[in-house]
């Protein structure tokens, strides 16, 4: 947001955009059947996201938070238009803290140690 307004931006358009923008982020999660056929290959919505969270590892890309653009640019674009994953969360085997316990999942960043 600061580089927004380090550019000159108006206050009011930096507000626009982060309210667009958090919706967008809204959209993108909801567990839903949304289809949005070419608009993909731009924007990240419900179809592209899932994959995102898939428990296979090979399909668990698409890294963009708004723009489907980076993930074609690093290869990391995963659009399958009409398979979603099987499964979502993480593997069992990777001896990851219970998403419900927030404080573990909040420390993870800083010291969290797989199994091999």
């Amino acid at each position: 947001m600061l580089p927004i307004w380090f550019i000159g931006y108006q206050p009011e358009a930096v507000l626009i955009f982060l309210v667009v923008n958090a919706f967008h982020g809204i959209g993108s999660h909801f567990n839903v059947d949304m289809r949005i056929g070419w608009a993909n290959y731009i924007f990240v919505g419900p179809e592209v996201h899932r994959h995102h969270h898939s428990i296979k590892i090979s399909e668990a890309k698409n890294y963009g938070a708004t723009l489907t653009v980076w993930d074609q640019i690093f290869g990391t674009f995963v659009y399958r238009p009409t398979i979603s994953p099987a499964e979502l969360g993480t593997d069992q085997k990777s001896n990851l803290p219970n998403y419900r316990n927030v404080l573990s999942v909040l420390l993870l960043p800083f010291g969290h140690k797989r199994k091999s």
